[in-house]
């Protein structure tokens, strides 16, 4: 099992021991329509045994000069992944979306993903109820 520890700015921003059979990913990115650059971890679970199969943390935004270190150590044996978020310290306020789905007005700190076009965004729930309604008309 692995140790992984994220830092920004030299502060931590999360740790996971990661199982055999799990994955870990972290994304830096930068989205279009949108000045921010931001960070994502996303756990991938699929030894775990609830339901949820998946882990995805919030964005953490990112400013120009910031620096992201991350230390692989070797953790102790455990059956299954354990994740420990640090990103909502007690005494900061939440972070606020800066993008917004075109249809259903959620932002991107509320759904998975937000996927941003010429004209306006959609988020993945929209998408999914998109397609949940093409197949129903297929089957009629």
């Amino acid at each position: 099992m692995i140790k992984f520890e994220v830092y920004i700015n030299d502060k931590l921003y999360s740790e996971a021991d990661v199982a055999f059979g799990d994955q870990l990913e972290t994304a830096v990115f930068k989205l279009v329509g949108d000045e921010g650059i931001g960070m994502v971890m996303t756990a991938f679970l699929p030894t775990s045994l609830e339901s949820k199969k998946y882990l995805n943390w919030e964005y953490e935004y990112l400013d120009v000069g910031d620096e992201i270190r991350i230390k692989l150590t070797k953790a102790e044996a455990a059956e299954t992944t354990q994740i420990t978020d640090h990103t909502e310290p007690e005494n900061e306020e939440k972070a606020e979306s800066s993008l917004f789905c075109s249809f259903c007005g959620k932002g991107d700190l509320e759904v998975r993903k937000v996927i941003c076009g010429e004209e306006g965004n959609i988020c993945d729930e929209c998408i999914e109820l998109c397609y949940s309604v093409i197949e129903d008309e297929k089957q009629r």
